[in-house]
């Protein structure tokens, strides 16, 4: 049996209350779990965020995205 490797992405997510922009994601990702994670980013925008997690998945070889159902 031929395993491929195991990608992952990790968001941990938190609020700044007295920041101007109070979002912020720890963004830690991966396309190799034994290899530990690769990258680190911490964002403090949505569209930064939603284009980082796109971008990962389109990133996977086998993956194709998809909208969502119902989304718009």
């Amino acid at each position: 049996m031929h395993t491929s490797p195991v990608s992952l992405l990790l968001l941990r997510v938190w609020s700044e209350p007295d920041s101007s922009a109070p979002l912020r994601v720890d963004v830690r990702q991966t396309t190799d779990l034994s290899t530990g994670f690769r990258r680190t980013t911490t964002l403090t925008d949505i569209d930064a965020v939603l284009a980082t997690v796109r971008r990962f998945l389109e990133e996977r070889p086998t993956v194709t995205p998809r909208p969502l159902e119902g989304a718009d």
